[in-house]
């Protein structure tokens, strides 16, 4: 004769847990996956809204400076129907600490991602010098020869400052001024953008516009 028992409730509980276990354990390999075919930023990712504004809200800004010393060299007489007076001979030689600064207006910045092309493009204007001035407190006096009938004033120093300044802007501009404020300004940008477009897997294009 056979006798009925019925199953403990025990077993299908232990049953119920075991596959709960592995139902678990299926979701997390799937999400691990995901994510290492698929990797989200959602906690860094930078909109190109977001980049955009970022960019422009920095305005414009120095990003490299070019630092000199000019000397500034003159010597005259006073001459009468081409006849050279004597003792009115003069002679200045002084030298002035030349600050040049270029940088680029963020401001107008315009910037493109394509995330499936795995591509920024940035355009913006192209770097310009923004001022040159002198440090006044690096005035230093080589030779200044004076007598009373043949002075230097004040408009002699100033003119002299203005060639100065000139001068040293030339010579900022064509030792690479504009080309590192360039370089600079590219290296700022893929720095604010490297959490959500990071390099080699963005590429970067710049494009720089003559306003």
């Amino acid at each position: 004769m056979r006798t009925y028992r019925p199953s403990k409730p025990g077993g299908r509980k232990w049953l119920f847990l075991i596959l709960l276990v592995v139902l678990v354990a299926a979701v997390a390999a799937v999400a691990i996956y995901r994510e290492q075919i698929f990797p989200t930023r959602t906690s860094t990712l930078m909109t190109e809204s977001t980049a955009n504004y970022t960019l422009r809200n920095i305005g414009v800004l120095v990003t490299q400076e070019a630092f000199m010393t000019r000397v500034h060299s003159e010597s005259d007489a006073r001459k009468l129907f081409g006849i050279t007076w004597p003792g009115t001979q003069r002679r200045l030689i002084f030298s002035y600490d030349v600050v040049v600064r270029a940088g680029v207006d963020f401001s107008k910045t315009q910037l493109k991602v394509d995330t499936w092309a795995k591509t920024v493009t940035v355009t913006l204007p192209a770097a310009t010098v923004f001022d040159a001035n002198i440090d006044t407190d690096s005035f230093r006096v080589y030779d200044q020869t004076n007598n009373v009938f043949n002075r230097t004033g004040a408009s002699t120093f100033n003119n002299a400052i203005k060639t100065m300044l000139t001068e040293g802007e030339a010579y900022a501009t064509g030792h690479g001024l504009l080309e590192n404020a360039t370089k600079n300004a590219e290296s700022m940008i893929k720095g604010l953008l490297a959490q959500s477009y990071p390099e080699p897997e963005y590429t970067y294009t710049f494009e720089w516009i003559d306003e």
